[in-house]
Formats: C-alpha cells, sequence, structure tokens
C-alpha cells in the first residue's frame, strides 16, 4: 500500500525550505604584518573557499602582528608592533564582513605588541608587549572600545604567546626564551606558566605548580575546545608537550608520552579540530577527541589524533600535508570542517577541507587565496550579529 502525502503537506515542507534562515555569515580576518593592513573574506560555510570582502584590505598601524575577533562577532582588534602603534579597534559589518575603524581606535597600549586575546565572556582583552608585561583592557559593550585597567605584574618573563582557556578562568603563557639570571638561554627548558584570571577585574594570579615544565624554546599554544587537554610546541627540543587540564584548579599535568615527537622540525603554530558527527556517535568514535595540527619549519602542517580520554597524541594517516607555504599562523573554522594557514612568504592564505572521522587534510578548490605582504595571524568571526544593541 503507497503513502499518499496530502499536496499542503508537501507545499508547506518547501516552503519551509524556502524560507529557512541561511547559515550566519562567516568572515576570516589576516593579519598582514608586512603591509600594514588586514585582509578581509567571507567564508564559504560548505566549500571552505575564501572571497575577498568589498573594500579590503583595511588599514592598521604598526605592522599588526595578531589579530582577534570578539566573542559577539561584532568587533575585530589587530595589535600594532611597533612603538608607535598601539591596537587597532574594528566594527564589522554583519552583511558584508567590511571593517570600519572603531571611535578611538588605534588604542593606547605598550610598544612591541605582540600578542592580543580576548576573554571567552568577551569583557577584557589581554594584550602582551615585548616588554615583560600582560595588558588588561576592559571593552565596552556596545562600542567596542579598551580602556586600560591595568599592567600585571605577575609575568617575569618576555611573552611569545597568551592562550585564555575555553572557561575564561585560566591563562597560560609562554616565553621567547628560559632566563638564567637574567640571562636569556634558547637553549634553556622553558616552562608554560598559569595563572588564575579574576572573573571581575581580569587580574591575573600565579596558579598552584605553576610554572610547568616544557622542551626548549616553548613558543604555540592549544587547547581542545571543552578545556581537556593543553598542547604547547617546543621549537628548540622539536616536540610537543601535551598536558591535562584541571578544569577546577587550572593546574597542568603531563600526560603520558609527552612530549610527543614534531619530526626534525620546529614546531611553529597549532590549532586543535573537535570532532565531528552526525548525532549516532560513530563519527566522535573515529574521531576519538579531534585532532591537532601543527605547522613546521618545513613548511607543512603534521596532524595527530587526539585520544579522547588520555589526551596523548598519535599521527594521522597521510600526514603531512601542504604547499611548501611556510606558515606562522594556523587556525580551524568555525564550523570545524576546515583550516587555515597564514602563508609568510607567499602573501596567500592556504584553506583545507578537515575529513571529520581521519582528520586527514585536502586542499579547497582555489587555494592558495591572495593575501597582503608577510601574513602572520588570523581569526575568523562566526556568525556576526546585527549591531542595534
Amino acid at each position: 500500500m503507497s503513502l499518499r502525502i496530502p499536496s499542503i503537506v508537501l507545499t508547506m515542507l518547501a516552503i519551509s525550505v524556502l524560507f529557512r534562515s541561511p547559515l550566519p555569515a562567516q568572515f576570516l580576518y589576516v593579519a598582514n604584518s608586512g603591509a600594514n593592513n588586514v585582509s578581509g573574506y567571507t567564508v564559504n560555510a560548505f566549500t571552505g573557499a575564501l572571497t575577498e570582502i568589498q573594500g579590503s584590505p583595511f588599514a592598521a598601524s604598526g605592522s599588526p602582528a595578531s589579530v582577534a575577533v570578539h566573542p559577539s562577532g561584532r568587533f575585530v582588534y589587530a595589535t600594532g608592533y611597533y612603538d608607535t602603534a598601539g591596537i587597532n579597534g574594528y566594527l564589522i559589518d554583519a552583511r558584508t564582513g567590511q571593517l570600519s575603524s572603531l571611535a578611538g581606535s588605534p588604542f593606547p597600549a605598550a610598544g612591541g605588541n605582540v600578542v592580543i586575546a580576548i576573554q571567552p565572556s568577551g569583557k577584557f582583552a589581554y594584550v602582551t608587549s615585548t616588554g615583560y608585561e600582560v595588558l588588561i583592557n576592559s571593552i565596552q559593550r556596545k562600542t567596542g572600545g579598551l580602556e586600560f585597567l591595568q599592567t600585571s605584574e605577575v609575568v617575569p618573563v618576555s611573552v611569545h604567546n597568551l592562550l585564555i582557556h575555553p572557561s575564561g578562568k585560566f591563562v597560560y603563557l609562554t616565553q621567547d626564551c628560559a632566563l638564567s639570571g637574567n640571562v636569556c638561554d634558547s637553549d634553556a627548558p622553558n616552562t608554560v606558566q598559569g595563572y588564575a584570571a579574576d572573573a571581575k577585574t581580569a587580574a591575573l594570579t600565579p596558579l598552584p605548580g605553576s610554572p610547568y615544565a616544557a622542551g626548549s624554546t616553548t613558543g604555540s599554544l592549544a587547547v581542545d575546545p571543552e578545556g581537556r587537554f593543553l598542547y604547547a610546541g617546543n621549537k628548540g627540543s622539536l616536540d610537543i608537550s601535551a598536558y591535562t587540564v584541571d578544569r577546577s584548579t587550572g593546574a597542568l599535568t603531563p600526560i603520558t608520552g609527552s612530549p610527543f615527537a614534531a619530526g626534525s622540525m620546529s614546531p611553529l603554530a597549532m590549532a586543535v579540530a573537535a570532532p565531528r558527527g552526525s548525532g549516532h556517535g560513530r563519527e566522535e568514535d573515529d574521531a576519538g577527541g579531534g585532532f591537532l595540527y601543527v605547522s613546521r619549519g618545513d613548511s607543512m602542517i603534521w596532524g595527530y589524533k587526539i585520544d579522547r580520554t588520555t589526551g596523548a597524541l598519535t599521527g594521522i594517516s597521510g600526514s603531512p600535508w601542504g604547499d611548501g607555504n611556510l606558515s606562522l599562523a594556523i587556525s580551524v573554522d568555525c564550523t570545524g570542517k576546515f583550516l587555515y594557514a597564514a602563508d609568510y612568504y607567499a602573501g596567500s592564505v592556504s584553506a583545507f577541507r578537515i575529513e571529520r572521522r581521519t582528520g586527514a587534510l585536502t586542499s579547497v578548490e582555489g587555494s592558495p587565496f591572495p593575501a597582503g605582504n608577510t601574513p602572520v595571524a588570523l581569526a575568523e568571526a562566526c556568525g556576526a550579529r546585527d549591531h542595534e544593541d
């Protein structure tokens, strides 16, 4: 017996498909250090292809070294590396992705601004400088303006990288090199320094047990989206330190087997892709705890599968991938389907599709996409909202 569906039902289904809410617009922004600007792209959520936004690139002062998107998707910030520069702030047009300077931009900051990171709450921004400082700024909710609050006095070294835990409760730092007395020794073991972040003031307090031992010349940091595991790339010792994170205290404990070999070249940048599935559990089982991607000095991207229970790393079959472009920054997109790499010497952005079960990378059609001179950082706006509030 055949089942006959009333025509009115078919009509209603067609209307619902026709008028269903479109996917939120996704935009990728790239800091071009040598060009003093920021490139902007619309991200095709289905193919991963990039289309340059009208008006891009957008002017930035002081050779931008880092770029960050506010959690609301409304604002973009880019640090200026040179002493005369501050922090560039932009408003994102939710429909087009175009950037316009915020009132008061560039915002005052210390000279030699390196990394900017924004609290998940969207209330505070941390900015590292070459002057052994971490500057804490409040972010005005409606305007996106930055207001300097204080300089952290607890950071004893020149900060190489700064990462905020997904909970917003903890901050982790790496330094340019280890200090022996007041002398910088690039061959000595480094550490990862952990701090508790005050919810009301964002002030930093050292965590119990910090600093945590790492390898030599520790630089890049990455954490899984659930905040269970943290990874640190050691450029000098050519390996990756891995830790479990106590999500109550923020304390780090080395994972069995750590450090994990990164081959014969230095790990430069890292990004984590969370496991994706159909809701039936099979893909999540295959993907384990997701995948860690590492760009290296050999201009290739290496992939590791993360053990869901232990956080241990195993190499992905077919790794490494790449097109011979040195990438100082890599990032996984909002959906977890694509990986983007800033190609430093080529002045472009390489795009890869992430196979959901194995983590293998395949190049997106049209990749690499043109960027500006010496791109060094990238960040994505995940579904920017209209700016009515």
